[in-house]
This record gives structure tokens, C-alpha cells and sequence, in this order.
């Protein structure tokens, strides 16, 4: 048995839902499941009790439960506690990541560990993808984040920590405010502005010629703010991850859902050769709040 797979069981016990239980642990419900017969077998008792309409926790499972929590709860002030006695010179954890920081509200996450854990530090680059993957296959990060767009190494362990969906974004006065989802048909004719957001790109121009479409795009090779000005001056449209153009920031702004909610990950791969109780301990750190990051 291990750490994780009683991470999932206090996970689905707490929904007693796959699909919800599923989502917060960001792995497949079939994979969920799988995890969760596991444990099942380990422990040589029935755990949940399930069937089309619902998830039951069994006797044996509630009395697991009791020390599970503990277990669990345990695990996670022993990472911490193996942190804090670390040389100083590994309490201090760099990071790689596309430029998403800020749109994702992950620097909230990174003071917050920091507030809890005041002799770790952060050291925090942004960078385009390729010199992301580059620091991480130059052992000079220990942990590096980036978008899951399908095409990532094979090579490297990344692990999805937190979803986005592909919208599309026009002016709040468009024609489009007609409608309450849209398709990629529905932007034939639209001028589409796009930046210098290589990953996303990437997705957009994939999700066009998936369905077999020529779309009108302009390239802006400008900032995603300044692409965003754009199309509140009613210059274009553009396409990109929902949570990276809020409409309460940017009020001139809509945001509309397309009819198959194509969504990816950000995922975090950790560095085999640095790997520390810091590091472990921050990880499972960003993964618990993840869960609130795009509410």
C-alpha cells in the first residue's frame, strides 16, 4: 500500500463520487477505480459499495477510514517535518514554468508554502516551453511547469495537476452574444488574433485541423494582453484557456464555451536528480490547492 492510494480513498470517501473524486485527484475515473480495487485487495475488504446511481462506504471501509485520515494526515507533517531539517542550500526550490504564474493564481500558492515553511525559498523563472523543458533535461530546475498539449516528452514523468478548457474570446458586443456556445464552424470568417503563446497556439491551429477547417488567423507576435486589448477594441477574436482572460479583468470581454470544451492540463514534472523532502512536500502542497485555483 501506498501514500497515494489512500489519498484516493479519503478522496472519493469525501464525494462518494467518482467523476467529482476523479477530477480532484486529476487522474481518469477507470484509473481511479483501478486504484481503488487495488487498495481493496491490499487490505483483503470491500471499501465502497457501488453501483450506476451511487457510491457507499462499507463497514470495513468506515473503519478504515479512522486511520487513513491519520495515516494520511501523519504522511504530510513528516514531509514537512523532513523539510525543515534540510541543509539550507535544498530549502530552496526552483521552479520553470511557461508564463502562467499569474493568470492561474499560482503565486498566491507560492507565498502561502512560503508563510508556512519561512526557511524555504523559491526561485521562479518563466520561459517559453522549449527553454522550460531545456532547464529541466539541464538539471537547472527542480520542478518545471507546462501545458499538456498532447506533444510533450515521453521521457520526462509529468503529472496533471490542474485542468483549463479552450474558449473563444470576442468583444461583449459581438453577434456572437447571441449565442451561448459556439462551435469552430462559427468562427469561419472571423479575423482570429493570436500572440505569442507558442503551446496554445499549438492547441488552436491542432483543434482547426482536427475538424478539418481553414480559419482567417493573424498573427499579432505580441503579448496575450496586448492581443486581449485587441479584441476589446473589437479588432478580432481570439481562443485561449479560460482562465487566462477573465472577464471580471477585463469587462470589455466574453468568453464562450465550444461545443466539445476541449480541455488540457498544466502539468509539473520534479527533477529525478534533486528530488528532497522540500520538494515532495511542496508538490503535494500544490496539488491540495490546485482544487480552488479555478473556481
Amino acid at each position: 500500500m501506498n501514500i497515494e492510494l489512500i489519498h484516493y480513498f479519503l478522496t472519493l470517501e469525501k464525494h462518494l463520487n467518482f467523476t467529482l473524486a476523479a477530477e480532484e485527484c486529476f487522474i481518469s475515473q477507470s484509473s481511479l477505480s483501478k486504484h481503488i480495487k487495488k487498495l481493496e485487495i491490499d487490505l483483503g475488504v470491500q471499501l465502497f459499495i457501488r453501483d450506476r446511481r451511487s457510491v457507499q462506504i462499507t463497514p470495513e471501509g468506515k473503519t478504515f477510514l479512522k486511520y487513513a485520515q491519520d495515516i494520511y494526515t501523519t504522511y504530510r507533517e513528516m514531509q514537512s517535518d523532513l523539510c525543515n531539517k534540510l541543509p539550507d542550500k535544498q530549502k530552496i526550490i526552483r521552479v520553470s514554468s511557461i508564463p502562467i504564474i499569474t493568470q492561474y493564481q499560482l503565486m498566491p500558492v507560492f507565498n502561502e508554502y512560503q508563510k508556512r515553511n519561512p526557511d524555504v525559498s523559491f526561485n521562479i523563472t518563466e520561459n517559453d516551453p522549449e527553454v522550460v523543458l531545456d532547464s529541466f533535461r539541464n538539471k537547472k530546475a527542480d520542478i518545471i511547469i507546462i501545458r499538456n498539449s498532447g506533444q510533450l516528452p515521453q521521457e520526462i514523468p509529468f503529472w496533471n495537476f490542474l485542468y483549463d478548457e479552450l474558449v473563444v474570446i470576442a468583444h461583449k458586443d459581438h453577434p456572437f452574444n447571441q449565442m451561448e456556445i459556439l462551435s469552430l464552424d462559427d468562427l469561419m470568417g472571423e479575423t482570429i488574433l493570436m500572440g505569442k503563446l507558442g503551446q496554445v497556439n499549438d492547441i488552436i491551429i491542432t483543434e482547426f485541423r482536427k475538424a478539418g477547417l481553414r480559419p482567417k488567423i493573424t498573427y499579432q507576435n505580441t503579448r496575450f494582453r496586448t492581443v486581449i486589448d485587441l479584441v476589446s477594441k473589437k479588432e478580432g477574436i481570439t481562443l485561449a484557456m479560460k482562465k487566462m482572460a477573465n472577464p471580471n479583468t477585463f469587462p470589455e470581454i466574453r468568453n464562450y464555451p465550444l461545443t466539445n470544451h476541449p480541455k488540457f492540463a498544466l502539468c509539473v514534472a520534479i527533477n529525478p536528480s534533486v528530488i528532497n523532502a522540500c520538494v515532495k512536500d511542496f508538490i503535494a502542497f500544490l496539488v491540495d490547492q490546485a482544487n480552488g485555483l479555478l473556481s
